[in-house]
């Protein structure tokens, strides 16, 4: 069964491949269904999955001999055997070949089980991990079937929230489909509920995008691609649409600070609902995301858009005073890190902090702490209790006094009255690159 299964799916000829499965399906699919009750897993792995290639090719019409199948993979989607379920669950996307009254009649059942296998465990091996299934196999539902999502919001909606966690495991075949998964439903569904999640999710997509895997990358350019479409921001969509390309390169930097400008500028409430997830990104180090200061130099960004925001009046400006707090005692922690694109990027991400908690009155970052982000980790480093003070330093155009090591004495003050920092590279978000510099077209390979 295994060694005909495998013939069926790399036949290079339609006709053969019609041929054999007419011949199989009206000879054998009932004794299938008995080998798919057989008490060893791999008897019942190999006739679940020969059933549901069947499946594939609609019966070739034979109702008998659909219902036959979606009753022996009912079972199986319940197997207590993960790599029997596992197999039950990917062949459920091949729903969505049958005729209409035969899909509209199987699709409930067979999105009910996906949705639950979500919900499984976990295993190293793919061939028996029940998410990493049930998520291929909604991806596979959703890409063959566009009218799928009238109807089905509910659940679609269910599914989304729930792959949300796999985005961020070790596992690359998780991460990358749950991203593409999220990214399918923004496509079938829109609703504001929708559309909030995916705002929410915005840090992860954009942080993915500098992922070890390129599978990985190009699911997040995917994703984005297809949630800027949900989101009421032309501009912001537009731009997104032009510069991630599959296989084109990015200036990661650039990119994620013009993005955010224009984001802020179309959509000003999704600055603030990105905080709080963007700032639990600096709580934890993950292996799949080797680049430790893209998550405070984010964070910084939308600090900075939001701080923007507050100069401009708008009502969308306000400050989470408990998500400052957690954000900026674990950034004076960053400042002791030993990289130093780290402290550089906690140092950013602190003077943007200090400025909006300046506007509303909150606790300032102590200077002496900032002035750790570039200084020398070694032994014999100076120290700072000489540095000279801004304690008669003149105010600057919005009245803040500019700290100690967030301007320097030697320079001028700018028009905005917000003085650089060490940290404030080129690539800050106070800067938006030009749209034709931040990507160019595509390569054979992609760079990141």
């Amino acid at each position: 069964m295994n060694t005909f299964s495998v013939f069926l799916e790399r036949a290079d000829c339609q006709e053969v491949r019609d041929a054999c499965s007419l011949c199989l399906s009206v000879e054998h699919a009932a004794r299938l269904a008995q080998y798919a009750r057989a008490p060893l897993p791999p008897q019942r792995c190999a006739a679940v999955s020969l059933l549901a290639d069947l499946l594939h090719y609609r019966c070739n019409g034979n109702a008998v001999v659909t219902e036959t199948i979606l009753a022996t993979l009912s079972t199986g989607w319940t197997d207590e055997h993960p790599r029997v379920r596992a197999a039950c669950l990917r062949g459920a996307a091949n729903v969505a070949r049958l005729a209409p009254a035969a899909r509209d009649a199987a699709l409930p059942a067979a999105l009910q089980a996906l949705s639950q296998g979500v919900d499984g465990e976990t295993a190293a091996s793919p061939m028996e991990n029940v998410p990493l299934a049930a998520i291929q196999g909604l991806s596979r539902l959703l890409a063959e079937w566009e009218g799928l999502g009238r109807g089905f919001e509910r659940e679609l909606l269910s599914i989304a929230q729930k792959v949300r966690p796999f985005m961020n495991t070790q596992c690359a075949h998780l991460r990358e489909g749950s991203l593409r998964l999220l990214g399918l439903v923004a496509g079938r569904v829109r609703c504001e509920a929708l559309v909030a999640q995916a705002v929410s999710s915005l840090p992860c997509f954009l942080l993915h995008l500098c992922d070890p895997s390129p599978a990985v990358v190009r699911a997040s350019k995917f994703t984005l691609r297809e949630v800027f479409k949900a989101l009421e921001a032309p501009r912001a969509c537009a731009f997104v649409q032009k510069h991630l390309v599959d296989e084109g390169r990015l200036l990661l930097e650039e990119f994620v600070a013009a993005l955010l400008r224009l984001l802020a500028e179309e959509r000003p409430s999704a600055v603030a609902a990105c905080l709080p997830p963007a700032a639990n990104y600096l709580h934890a180090h993950r292996a799949h995301m080797p680049d430790a200061a893209l998550a405070p130099l984010l964070l910084g960004m939308l600090y900075a858009e939001l701080h923007r925001l507050r100069l401009q009046g708008s009502e969308h400006g306000e400050l989470d005073e408990e998500v400052a707090s957690g954000a900026r005692a674990r950034l004076l922690q960053l400042l002791k890190e030993p990289a130093p694109a780290v402290r550089q990027a906690a140092a950013f991400a602190l003077a943007h902090l200090c400025l909006v908690c300046a506007d509303v009155g909150a606790p300032p970052v102590a200077s002496n702490a900032l002035a750790t982000a570039n200084a020398p980790t070694t032994a014999n480093a100076p120290t700072t209790a000489n540095a000279p003070s801004t304690a008669n330093a003149p105010p600057t155009a919005n009245g803040i006094t500019p700290v100690n090591d967030i301007a320097r004495d030697d320079a001028p003050a700018p028009a905005n009255g917000i003085a650089p920092s060490d940290a404030d590279a080129p690539n800050s978000a106070n800067t938006s690159a030009p749209a034709d510099d931040i990507a160019t077209g595509p390569l054979e390979t992609e760079t990141f």
